[in-house]
């Protein structure tokens, strides 16, 4: 009797280390080698972008604060408006766009899973914002600089 008590004890407690959780996956290194390189790379060799920006009062502005860095490097800069500004980060994560705007803050880029760049004070003279691209795009942030974490003076676009 003691023997089989003993055996199924045994057995739960080999259940308990057969059936541990699954180790996570680092998904966000696939999601950048399959989607992110290749897009970006492809639009560079276009020599265009495309920006998802939020149809608002300071689209104008961050349409031509992203358009005076791209001059620079002659890439073309085509644009998607949207009214609906929880849409830009969907478009940027599937492919559609590679930059999106709508007066976002640090926060609320990294909230999104996305990388913060290009930092600019908004229209207003007071608030910072920036732009976002795709995480871990390591062509973009080369091409439009990460933005500050916020500890040192953040620069302001003309």
């Amino acid at each position: 009797m003691r023997i089989i008590g003993l055996l199924a004890v045994l057995i739960l407690l080999n259940g308990c280390f057969l059936f541990r959780p699954a180790e996570k996956t680092d998904n966000g290194a696939l999601y950048t080698e399959r989607i992110s390189q290749p897009r970006t790379e492809r639009q560079l060799e276009r020599r265009e972008l495309v920006l998802a920006v939020h149809d608002s009062i300071e689209s104008s502005w961050e349409i031509t604060q992203l358009r005076q860095v791209l001059d620079r490097e002659k890439i073309r800069l085509k644009i998607i408006l949207l009214s609906d500004r929880d849409g830009l980060s969907a478009l940027v994560r599937s492919g559609r766009a590679d930059v999106m705007a709508g007066t976002f803050t640090r926060k609320e880029i990294r909230s999104l899973h996305l990388l913060p760049v290009l930092p600019y004070t908004g229209s207003d003279g007071k608030n910072q914002y920036c732009f976002a691209v795709r995480h871990d795009d390591q062509l973009l942030e080369n091409l439009l600089g990460t933005a500050a974490s916020g500890t040192t003076e953040e620069r302001k676009q003309p």
